[in-house]
């Protein structure tokens, strides 16, 4: 059993993270009509699709936040079954992109290693602090 405040911490993060993202990406590749007088926009479906991934995760954040205030605990196979459903819907429209996005992926994938190296560092600080003074 987990406390629900946990699941708000990973979804809210997942959410951080992946949200910005898809806007900052894939924002360049919205094709505008170049004829006077006539605006059209279209969005294509890479960027739609991640944009739908994000508003899921949001939703398990809002849904973890309600379950929050109902209880106490959270069973780890229904935390962990959240979480594994969610992250290849997440990876799935990542490479989903155009060719000329690699290297956003390189970018995604080194930006990603940094946040778990800090990530793993406050966690081991945590963890240092925790024993040392016991």
């Amino acid at each position: 059993m987990i406390t629900p405040k946990i699941g708000i911490a990973v979804f809210a993060l997942l959410t951080i993270i992946t949200f910005p993202f898809k806007l900052i990406f894939y924002n360049s590749d919205i094709a505008s009509s170049v004829i006077p007088g006539w605006h059209t926009t279209i969005f294509p479906p890479y960027f739609v699709a991640g944009l739908i991934v994000s508003f899921f995760v949001f939703i398990n954040f809002i849904g973890y936040c309600i379950i929050s205030k109902r209880k106490t605990d959270i069973s780890l196979k229904l935390f962990l079954l959240h979480l594994v459903l969610i992250l290849p819907a997440i990876f799935i429209t990542d490479l989903i992109e155009p060719i000329e996005h690699k290297t956003n992926l390189a970018l995604i994938i080194s930006i990603a290693a940094i946040l778990l190296f800090i990530a793993s560092q406050v966690s081991f600080g945590i963890m240092v602090f925790k024993k040392g003074f016991r």
